[in-house]
């Protein structure tokens, strides 16, 4: 058994010709699965969870192509890999796909500096104000309700994982206990993966 175990999560989408990755990290709370196994349960606790409201704020024109897992910390584990190929439900025109909205996780404890960030391309252009580029207060909720989700335990058939950020030097294991949707854009180019495929 992994109980205990980091495991990194990408969550790896497609826009406007750029693969967009996002990660997650989860720690092994509870484990039915093997070694063999307990990735690819992730990877289809994630997609069963969060697919619909993660293409419900992303643009038509994005594709979630997919979720890598692999092992952070502790024993071996099979990688697994899950192709989706689904597309966004916003059924707007998209903004530049370097225009990304930004999620900060938040952790319990003193370092206030130590945080989570997921930056979502596939961002519409309705989102945005005309005026200053902000995030429209729409926006801001509905990005807010996909990180308040995202950083609920997953739970399969006997698995369950908790997303936090990962053990790092001299700092643990710290889960996430809020999310909040900024108003400002984040600019994602640096972010972007030339080949990153699944499957």
């Amino acid at each position: 058994m992994a109980i205990g175990d980091e495991c990194t999560l990408r969550i790896v989408g497609r826009f406007q010709g750029q693969n967009i990755v996002n990660t997650m990290h989860y720690k092994i709370l509870e484990q039915s699965s093997s070694e063999l196994d307990i990735l690819d349960q992730l990877c289809g606790a994630w997609e069963n969870t969060h697919k619909s409201l993660w293409r419900s704020n992303h643009n038509q024109h994005y594709t979630l192509v997919g979720l890598k897992a692999f092992r952070k910390t502790g024993v071996a584990k099979t990688p697994a890999a899950k192709s989706i190929g689904q597309d966004g439900t916003v059924a707007e025109e998209p903004a530049s796909s370097f225009i990304g909205r930004t999620i900060t996780l938040y952790v319990a404890g003193p370092d206030n500096a130590r945080r989570g960030r997921l930056m979502l391309s596939g961002t519409s252009s309705t989102e945005l104000d005309p005026d200053d580029g902000s995030l429209l207060t729409a926006a801001i909720t509905a990005i807010t309700a996909l990180g308040v989700q995202l950083i609920q335990a997953l739970v399969g058939v006997g698995d369950t994982w908790e997303p936090g950020l990962p053990s790092e030097g001299e700092k643990p294991w710290a889960g996430f206990v809020d999310a909040q949707g900024r108003e400002t854009p984040s600019i994602i180019r640096s972010r972007r993966i030339r080949e990153f495929f699944v499957g």
